[in-house]
């Protein structure tokens, strides 16, 4: 269970990255990226990113927890 939790929270941890991003329009300075955002957010991203990935670990985690995904009757067809 806390694999699968760690790959879902880098999965979502990807998907709300680029949510809300604004680039520093005409900031010309050397050694400066112009794509860098101005304001990354990254604490509330990355508390988005936990509660995202608890709610769809809780998901996962109730549908093996009721037989609904039984991965032992998966192996068995293989």
């Amino acid at each position: 269970g806390a694999m699968v939790y760690i790959v879902t929270w880098w999965i979502c941890l990807f998907i709300v990255l680029p949510i809300g991003i604004q680039d520093e329009e005409g900031q010309k300075d050397a050694g400066h990226q112009g794509g860098a955002p101005k304001t990354p957010n990254l604490k509330k991203k990355a508390l988005y990113t936990t509660i995202l990935s608890l709610i769809v670990w809780l998901v996962f985690f109730c549908l093996v927890s009721l037989n609904i995904i039984d991965f032992r009757e998966i192996a068995k067809t293989m």
